[in-house]
């Protein structure tokens, strides 16, 4: 980190940032799908889980992640005997006897649309007894450390190279979340203060990196799936000539419901389950992308305007593009700062 803006970081507070907002939170001994509902609900990508004591008193055990909800979903639907016994039981799938792995099955896609086999798996779900704090991210709960409004932003900085949200106390309870968005937003709005935001991709060689994608033939829980084993946000969606068309993020396991009810949509090939998402909510048609020379200031102001968390880098070939990158909001902040 330069001096220069270390000194201009070290001078402000996290109060600064502004961040103060209604806070949502989840009780950890909730169900899944009660926390799905709340995140979905409050079109939210993430609350803290408190645990209450018999006294009263409130302990954060950690961060609820839509990531977390994905992992949960792709274990619970790929990964059980439980869930074979729901699809073979609804007809969706078809297995050789012999086998006994969910991985082999096939999907009859003329069922995806059945009401009754909707039913079916909902019924199943409403047998799962989990509770929230047994499906987060176990290792990032142990690594969280709160901050407080009077730390200074260069040590915010500092936490949010690695962490996408940190929880922020006041007297021992947990009030707010800062997120590697409200430290872009300030970027932003104080860009006079770092210079490299007006260098292009090409010049700060960043981004290129290999890109996960899957085909639109894929079927959405195999998307799900990559997010899951990988530990990423969202994969890039291409066709049968690998030219970008679309982007899976873990933000559209909304569009499963949090009661199962289109349940069923995640067996749908991705091209189809994208479109239906776009429809359903206020999505950016197909992924956003830029070239090598695309301005830092510019990336960000498209991020803050669509609201989303990255960009793909593609390069362009007539009318095609080819993703060869992708940048993230931690990305951005790693080269600014």
């Amino acid at each position: 980190m330069e001096n220069k803006i270390k000194t201009f970081l070290s001078q402000k507070k996290l109060a600064d940032l502004g961040t103060k907002k209604k806070l949502i939170t989840i009780d950890a001994a909730s169900e899944p799908e009660a926390a799905m509902r709340i995140l979905f609900d409050n079109n939210i990508i993430s609350a803290p889980v408190i645990e209450v004591k018999d006294n009263g008193t409130e302990n954060l055990v950690g961060i609820l992640e839509l990531p977390d909800i994905v992992v949960y979903v792709v274990e619970l639907f790929t990964g059980t005997k439980r869930l074979l016994a729901w699809l073979l039981q609804a007809g969706i799938v078809t297995m050789d006897p012999s086998q006994d792995n969910p991985e082999t099955a096939e999907i009859d896609e003329s069922l995806v649309d059945d009401k009754e086999v909707e039913e079916v798996m909902k019924a199943g779900l409403n047998e799962v007894k989990d509770r929230v704090f047994e499906i987060m991210d176990k290792e990032k709960c142990n690594l969280i450390k709160p901050l407080s409004y009077d730390t200074s932003l260069y040590e915010v900085a500092r936490v949010l190279l690695d962490a996408h949200r940190v929880p922020i106390s006041d007297k021992g309870k947990c009030v707010d979340i800062v997120t590697q968005s409200d430290l872009i937003r300030f970027v932003a709005a104080n860009r006079e203060h770092f210079p490299l935001i007006e260098k292009t991709i090409e010049e700060l060689n960043i981004g290129i990196k290999k890109v996960v994608t899957v085909k639109t033939t894929d079927r959405a829980i195999d998307a799900f799936k990559l997010l899951a084993t990988e530990r990423i946000s969202a994969v890039a969606v291409v066709d049968e000539k690998n030219r970008l068309v679309g982007n899976v993020s873990s933000h559209d396991i909304r569009s499963i419901t949090a009661t199962g009810e289109v349940i069923t949509r995640l067996f749908l090939p991705c091209a189809e389950f994208i479109r239906i998402t776009n429809k359903e909510f206020d999505s950016p048609k197909g992924a956003v992308a830029v070239t090598r020379d695309a301005r830092i200031k510019d990336i960000i102001d498209n991020l803050l305007l669509n609201r989303i968390h990255r960009v793909y880098i593609v390069e362009k070939q007539d009318t095609a593009a080819f993703p060869i990158g992708i940048i993230s909001l931690g990305d951005l902040l790693k080269a600014l700062l």
